[in-house]
C-alpha cells in the first residue's frame, strides 16, 4: 500500500508528505513531471503547480498526473488543498474524482489546527478570522474572496455538495460515519466537514479509512490524522531527533506575507551579525534592471560565503501590484539561488514561499525531494534526490506558516 498525495503546490506537497515521516514512513516528493515511479517509498507526493492556473489548466494539470500514475487498488489517494482556500479547489477535486467513477464521495476537511486554521459552519478561519478577511484576500496570485467552502465548491464543481457540521463530528466516529452515509445516500459526492481540533480530524480520518471508496481532501492537518492511522496499520514508529543544519546555509525568503516580514525582523534583531541582502521587487520586475540586479546579488552572496556561514535573502518593501509580477519575482530569486548554489558548495538551502521554492527547484534541475522530518508545523526538511545536487539538504516553508521566531530557531541550529 502506498499513500499518493496530489498537491497544488510544492510546499503543500512537502508539508503534507512529511506528516507520515513522523511515524517512520519513507516519503518522497516528485517534482520532475516526467518521473512517475515512486519505487519503494511508503508515501509519494506530486505537485501539479496548479494553484494559480486557470480553471481549465488546473483541471488538466491534475488530470494529467492522475492518468500517468501507476495506481494500485490498495493505494490511498489524498488530495491536498490549501488551508487558506487558495486555488481552484472544486475544479481539482472534479479532475481527481472524474478518474475514479466508483468512489462514493470526496470528504473535504482543510482545517489545520496546529497552524491555527479551522473550519466552522462550513467556513474557513485563520486565527479565528474568516479567511477572506485576512491578508489572503490580497494574495497577488490567488486572492481569496470567500470563506464559505460550500459556496466555493458549489461554484466550481458539477457534483452535489453536502455538509457535515461540527456538532456531528464532536459526537464521535459513529455519528460522523452515519451522517456521511446519509449524505452519500442523498447523492452528495463532495462533503465539506467542520473541524477545529486534531481530534475532530482524527474522527474524520478514521471514518474515511474504514469506509473505503471515499477520497480524503485536506491540508497537512488531515494528513497528520491519516499518518497516525497508517502508523498503526504498519506497526512502525519513529522518534524525532533534534535537527542541525550544515553551512554554508542560504535562506531565500520569497514571501511578502506578514509573518514572513516578522520573521525577517526577528532575525535582524536576534542575529545582528548574520549577513542579509534585501532585494527590491521592482528591480526583478523591471526587465531593464533584472539581469543586473540578479548578477549583483549573486556576486555579493558568493563573496559573503567566502567568510560567512549564513546568508539570508529577502524581498524589501516594494509592493507587488499585479498577479503577473509574482512569478517573475520568484523566477528571479530562483536564478539567484541557482548561481549561488553552483559556485559556493552550498550545504543547506531554505526556501520560504511555494512559488519561490518551485522556481528554485526548476533552476537547479531538481527531480525529487526525499522528506526526512517536520521541523515545526508545515516546515519540512529533506534532501534532493537525483541530478547535480543529489543529497543537498533543503528546508521548505509556506510563506504564512510559523511564528515570528521560526527562522530564528532554525538559524540557531546551523553548524
Amino acid at each position: 500500500m502506498t499513500i499518493l498525495i496530489i498537491a497544488d503546490d510544492l510546499t503543500g506537497a512537502n508539508d503534507t508528505n512529511v506528516q507520515f515521516v513522523k511515524y517512520g514512513a519513507s516519503a518522497i516528493t516528485i517534482y520532475d513531471p516526467t518521473i512517475m515511479s515512486y519505487g519503494d517509498f511508503d508515501v509519494c507526493s506530486f505537485s501539479t503547480e496548479s494553484r494559480s492556473l486557470s480553471r481549465e489548466n488546473a483541471y488538466q494539470a491534475v488530470n494529467s498526473v492522475i492518468k500517468r500514475l501507476p495506481i494500485q487498488p490498495e493505494d490511498l489517494i489524498y488530495k491536498k488543498v490549501d488551508s487558506a482556500l487558495r486555488g481552484c479547489l472544486g475544479i481539482e477535486i472534479d479532475a481527481l474524482a472524474d478518474n475514479f467513477p466508483w468512489i462514493k464521495a470526496v470528504l473535504v476537511a482543510p482545517a489545520y489546527p496546529d497552524n491555527h486554521r479551522t473550519t466552522s459552519n462550513g467556513c474557513q478561519y485563520i486565527n479565528g478570522v474568516a479567511v477572506d478577511q485576512t491578508e489572503m484576500a490580497a494574495d497577488p496570485m490567488t486572492p481569496v474572496t470567500d470563506s464559505n467552502l460550500l459556496t466555493i465548491l458549489g461554484s466550481q464543481s458539477h457534483r452535489k455538495i453536502g455538509y457535515l457540521p461540527l456538532n456531528q463530528v464532536i459526537k464521535g466516529y459513529t455519528a460522523a460515519q452515519l451522517y456521511i452515509r446519509d449524505l452519500i445516500h442523498d447523492n452528495c459526492r463532495i462533503i465539506v466537514a467542520d473541524a477545529e481540533t486534531n481530534q475532530h480530524l482524527s474522527t474524520l480520518a478514521h471514518v474515511v479509512w474504514n469506509e473505503k471508496n471515499i477520497i480524503p481532501c485536506g491540508s497537512a492537518g488531515l494528513a497528520l490524522a491519516f499518518a497516525n492511522i497508517y502508523n498503526q496499520y504498519r506497526s512502525k514508529g519513529c522518534r524525532q531527533r533534534k535537527s542541525t543544519y550544515s553551512s554554508p546555509f542560504l535562506a531565500v525568503v520569497g514571501s511578502k506575507s506578514d509573518i514572513a516580514s516578522l520573521q525577517i525582523g526577528a532575525v535582524r534583531r536576534g542575529f545582528p551579525n548574520i549577513k542579509m541582502i534585501p532585494i527590491d521587487t521592482g528591480d526583478l520586475v523591471d526587465s531593464a534592471r533584472a539581469e543586473s540586479k540578479i548578477n549583483q546579488v549573486a556576486t555579493s552572496a558568493i563573496e559573503i560565503f567566502k567568510t560567512e556561514p549564513i546568508l539570508v535573502l529577502y524581498l524589501s518593501s516594494s509592493e507587488i501590484h499585479q498577479s503577473s509580477e509574482a512569478p517573475i519575482i520568484a523566477s528571479g530569486l530562483g536564478e539567484i539561488a541557482d548561481r549561488i548554489t553552483r559556485q559556493t558548495g552550498l550545504k543547506t538551502l531554505f526556501a520560504t514561499g511555494g512559488d519561490t521554492a518551485a522556481h528554485i527547484f526548476d533552476k537547479l534541475g531538481i527531480q525529487a525531494l526525499e522528506l526526512e522530518k517536520e521541523l515545526e508545523p508545515g516546515i519540512c526538511k529533506g534532501k534532493f534526490v537525483g541530478g547535480t545536487y543529489d543529497g543537498l539538504s533543503v528546508i521548505t516553508k509556506a510563506g504564512s506558516f510559523g511564528d515570528e521566531l521560526t527562522l530564528v530557531r532554525i538559524l540557531k541550529n546551523v553548524r
